[in-house]
């Protein structure tokens, strides 16, 4: 994961769970325009300061890997509560 480039979730980080999200390639192929919409990783990308993600992360998305920036355990279910607060 180290390897990947990747961005910080500032909107993660103020909750206390800091987070770091890379785009990665697809397991297949992506062929419409809503294949690569991902709002998940849109609200994680989210600036605290402006309630939104920076244009690159707000369409064209595509698949993405999560993690936890100490690299401590962070499962799916994680990554739903997380989802699920700051989307409220």
């Amino acid at each position: 994961l180290e390897a990947l480039p990747s961005e910080r979730s500032a909107v993660s980080e103020l909750i206390g769970v800091p987070l770091r999200v890379a785009r990665v390639l697809p397991h297949g192929v992506l062929r419409e325009r809503s294949d690569f919409d991902n709002q998940w990783a849109t609200y994680l990308m989210i600036d605290p300061a402006t309630g939104f993600a920076p244009d690159c992360w707000q369409a064209n998305v595509g698949p993405v890997v999560v993690w936890r920036a100490t690299f401590e355990p962070f499962s799916c279910d994680d990554v739903c509560l997380v989802h699920g607060y700051i989307s409220r």
